[in-house]
C-alpha cells in the first residue's frame, strides 16, 4: 500500500487570516467600529491550529444527529448551542436567522459581487476602502468576513451572502440565534466529513497502489476540539508547567501548545495506530486494579522517604551540637587561633539528642525553634561551658522573635484589635471555609475515585443514596456533579436548595427562601401562555406553609438555560429584580409567571410585576465552561439583598468538596450515603 505523511484532508479555517487581516490592514478607527459590534471578540481571535489527527478523532467519534461525542471509555459530550457562544461570544438570541433567497436583495448582493462571485479579497478590499465613519458598512461587512473566515466557511473562499437576510438591520442582529445556527451548520459539516473519509477509505482499501487523494472541509469544527480538550482532566505531574487558559471566550485564549499537550497526554499509547486517544479515562472495569497498585505504590514511596527524613534530622541535630561546643570554645579562649576548629583540649559534653525529640522540640532545617522545650535542650547543652552567654543569646532571639509575630499574645491591648483598612471602593470578599481532612478524604473516595455499581438491566435504576427533605439522588449523578469540571445536575441542585432553605428556616438576619427547581420548570413558559396549574399552586402553598417563603427578603429561582445555570432574585427588601448570571446578561420569564401566580394567590401582597430588573455592577463572573451550577449556589449564599460578597474562581475546587460532605452526611442526608453505596456494589 502506498504510504504518505500528509493528512488524508485539509480542514480550512481562517482564524488566523481574519485576525491579520484586522491587525495590519484595518485602521484605527475602523477597529475602535468593530470593537462594538456583535461579532467584536472575532477581529482578536487567536492563531491558533489544531492538529489534524486530533480534529479527526473528535469528528469521527460524533453523533451528528444527537450533537454529542461518544467513546466507549470516555464520557460523553453534548454539544450544545451554549457550546458555541462560550467559544466565539457570538448572539444568542431567539428569533431563527433569516436567509435571503437567490432573489432577495439584488442591489445589497451585488455591492459584494465581484462580477458573479463573492470572493474573501474582494469584500476584504471593500472593508479597506470604505469610510471609517460608515459604521453599518464596517459591522456589516465585518460580519460576513467572520462568517466566511470562521463561522461558515466552505472550501471556495467565497462570502455566504445568503446570511444577509439577518444583516439588513444591524441594530436588530443581536436577537438572531447565531450560536444555534452554527452549531447546526457545524454539525452538518461533522456529517459530510464523516462521509468523505469513509468514501476515502474505501477507495484506498480497493485501490492500495493509488495515491491518497485529500479532500478539503469547511466549518468551525475546532471548536468541537476546543471543547473536547476543555473536558480533558490533565494530571499535574503531567503538564510540565504549561497553564491552561480556560477564560472565556476560548477562541481567544487557546492556543497550539494546549492541542500539543493534550495529544501527548490523551493518546492511547497500547495500539499501534497513531490517531487513537480517548486514554485520560481509566475503564470501569480495571478500576480496582488501578486503585490496588497506586496504594502500593504509595506505600512504597512513604517507606523510602521516612528513614531519609530521620537521617536528615539527625544530621541537624549533630550541626547544633557541634556549633554549641565551638561557640563554648570561642567564649572560653580568647586566644583561639583563628581559621582553627580545634578546642584547645577542651572536653564538650554534649547530650544525646534524640533525633525525633529534638525535631518536635523546634530543631528543624530552617534552625532553632523558639518552644520551650528548644529552650530546654540548648540550656542544657550548654551547662558548664560558657553557658550563661549561650543561654542569653538564645533567649535573645527568642525575646526578638515574639515581637516579630503577629499573634494575638504578643500584641498590646490597645493594638490587638487593628486590621487593614477597609477599602469602600470595593465589595467586601466572602469568608472562605476551609475544607477538614474528613472532607477531604470523603471527596478523594468518593468523587475522584468513584465507587463501582453493579451493572442495572433495562428499565431499572439505581436506588437513591441522598435524600433531603422530599428530594433524591443516586450516587452517580451526586458524584458526576461534584467531580473536578463536573456540570451540576438538577437532582444535586434540588438537594442542596432544600438543604439551603432548611438552614435558613429559622434565621434572623436576611430570611432567603429558594424555589426548588421544579417550580422553575412549572414557570419556564411564554408569559402569554401562562396559566397557574394545579401543581404549581400546590407547590406555592406548600412553601408558604412549611417555609413561610412570602415573608421572606429575598425569593430565589434558580434556572436551567442551555446547560447553563442562572440565579433570578426577588428582592423584598428593596422592591427589585435581580438576575445574576456568571456569564453573560439573561432575560427570565420566569418572574412575570410568578407574578401571576402570587396575584391569584393573594398571599403576597406586594405588585412584584411592577417591580424594576436592576442588575449588579459587580459580582463575580466565571472563568471556565462548568461551574455555572456552583456560581448560583454562592449567589445565593452571599447575596444580602443589597451587594454581592466577592469571591473568586479559585474557591470552586474547595467549595466543590464542601457541598459534596454537606450532603452525603448526616444529618443532612437522610440515608447513611456510605451503606446505600456499599449495597449497590457488584
Amino acid at each position: 500500500m502506498a504510504t504518505s505523511s500528509k493528512p488524508p484532508f485539509l480542514i480550512r479555517f481562517g482564524g488566523k487570516r481574519l485576525r491579520k487581516f484586522v491587525d495590519n490592514e484595518l485602521s484605527a478607527a475602523k477597529r475602535d467600529v468593530i470593537a462594538t459590534s456583535c461579532f467584536a471578540d472575532l477581529a482578536r481571535i487567536s492563531r491558533f491550529h489544531v492538529p489534524e489527527e486530533l480534529l479527526e478523532w473528535v469528528v469521527m467519534n460524533i453523533d451528528p444527529k444527537l450533537r454529542e461525542y461518544r467513546h466507549k471509555v470516555s464520557k460523553p459530550i453534548v454539544f450544545t448551542r451554549d457550546m458555541m457562544m462560550k467559544v466565539f461570544n457570538v448572539p444568542s438570541g431567539d428569533k431563527p436567522v433569516e436567509r435571503l433567497k437567490n432573489t432577495d436583495h439584488t442591489e445589497l448582493r451585488n455591492m459584494y459581487r465581484d462580477g458573479e462571485r463573492a470572493p474573501i479579497a474582494y469584500l476584504e478590499k471593500l472593508l479597506h476602502d470604505c469610510a471609517d465613519d460608515d459604521v453599518v458598512m464596517i459591522n456589516r461587512s465585518f460580519a460576513l468576513l467572520a462568517f466566511a473566515s470562521v463561522l461558515f466557511l466552505g472550501t471556495n473562499n467565497m462570502v455566504p451572502l445568503d446570511y444577509l437576510g439577518s444583516l439588513l438591520d444591524m441594530d436588530r442582529v443581536r436577537e438572531y440565534a447565531w450560536d444555534e445556527t452554527i452549531l447546526a451548520y457545524c454539525m452538518d459539516q461533522v456529517a459530510e466529513f464523516q462521509e468523505k473519509r469513509r468514501l476515502q477509505k474505501e477507495f484506498m482499501k480497493q485501490n492500495p497502489s493509488e495515491r491518497l487523494k485529500q479532500f478539503s472541509i469547511g466549518s468551525c469544527l475546532p471548536a468541537l476540539v476546543i471543547f473536547y480538550v476543555d473536558n480533558l482532566d490533565f494530571p499535574v505531574e503531567q503538564v510540565h508547567g504549561h497553564v491552561f487558559d480556560y477564560s472565556l471566550p476560548r477562541a481567544l485564549h487557546v492556543c497550539n501548545a494546549d492541542f500539543e499537550l493534550a495529544m501527548a497526554i490523551d493518546r492511547n499509547k497500547k495500539t499501534l495506530e497513531l490517531s487513537v486517544f480517548g486514554k485520560r479515562h481509566v475503564p470501569t472495569e480495571f478500576n480496582a486494579l488501578y486503585e490496588k497498585h497506586k496504594a502500593m505504590f504509595k506505600r512504597e514511596v512513604n517507606a523510602a522517604l521516612s528513614p531519609f527524613g530521620l537521617m536528615v534530622q539527625g544530621i541537624q541535630c549533630n550541626w547544633m551540637a557541634l556549633l554549641l561546643k565551638d561557640v563554648s570554645d570561642a567564649s572560653r579562649n580568647d586566644s583561639v587561633q583563628e581559621g582553627t576548629n580545634e578546642s584547645n583540649g577542651i572536653n564538650f559534653d554534649v547530650p544525646n539528642l534524640d533525633p525525633e525529640a529534638g525535631f518536635r522540640a523546634g530543631v528543624s532545617m530552617g534552625g532553632v525553634g523558639s518552644s520551650p522545650a528548644a529552650a530546654a535542650i540548648i540550656e542544657e547543652a550548654s551547662v558548664g561551658i560558657g553557658g550563661d552567654l549561650i543561654a542569653a543569646e538564645f533567649h535573645q532571639v527568642e525575646k526578638t522573635i515574639d515581637e516579630l509575630t503577629s499573634g494575638p499574645s504578643t500584641h498590646k491591648k490597645r493594638t490587638r484589635h487593628k486590621r487593614v483598612a477597609v477599602d469602600f471602593d470595593s465589595s467586601p470578599k466572602m469568608k472562605k471555609v476551609k475544607v477538614n481532612a474528613d472532607a477531604d478524604a470523603l471527596y478523594t473516595k468518593y468523587v475522584l475515585h468513584k465507587q463501582k455499581t453493579k451493572k442495572l438491566k433495562e428499565g431499572e435504576s439505581h436506588s437513591p443514596c441522598f435524600k433531603i427533605g422530599g428530594f433524591f439522588s443516586s450516587y452517580e449523578n451526586w458524584q458526576a456533579s461534584l467531580r473536578p469540571r463536573g456540570d451540576l445536575d438538577n437532582e444535586v441542585m434540588a438537594l442542596y436548595i432544600e438543604h439551603f432553605n432548611l438552614s435558613h428556616k429559622s434565621s434572623r438576619k436576611c430570611k432567603k427562601y429558594a424555589f426548588s427547581c421544579l417550580m422553575s420548570d412549572l414557570l419556564s413558559v411564554n408569559p402569554a401562555r401562562f396559566l397557574p396549574s394545579i401543581n404549581c399552586l400546590r407547590e406555592f402553598n406548600r412553601v408558604c406553609d412549611d417555609f413561610k417563603a412570602h415573608k421572606s427578603d429575598l425569593l430565589y429561582f434558580t434556572i436551567v438555560k442551555d446547560h447553563h445555570w442562572i440565579l433570578c432574585t426577588i428582592n423584598m427588601l428593596h422592591k427589585k429584580i435581580n438576575i445574576f448570571d456568571s456569564m453573560k446578561s439573561s432575560k427570565t420569564s420566569e418572574i412575570a409567571n410568578f407574578a401571576t401566580l402570587v396575584k391569584q394567590t393573594k398571599i403576597i401582597k406586594l405588585d412584584i410585576a411592577s417591580f424594576p430588573c436592576v442588575n449588579l455592577d459587580e459580582y463575580p463572573h466565571q472563568k471556565t465552561n462548568f461551574d455555572c451550577g456552583f456560581f448560583v449556589i454562592l449567589y445565593m449564599e452571599n447575596f444580602d439583598g443589597n451587594i454581592m460578597k466577592m469571591f473568586g474562581q479559585d474557591y470552586i475546587p474547595i467549595f466543590r468538596k464542601i457541598v459534596a460532605a454537606t450532603l452525603f452526611n448526616k444529618p443532612t442526608n437522610e440515608i447513611d450515603a456510605a451503606v446505600a453505596i456499599a449495597e449497590q456494589a457488584p
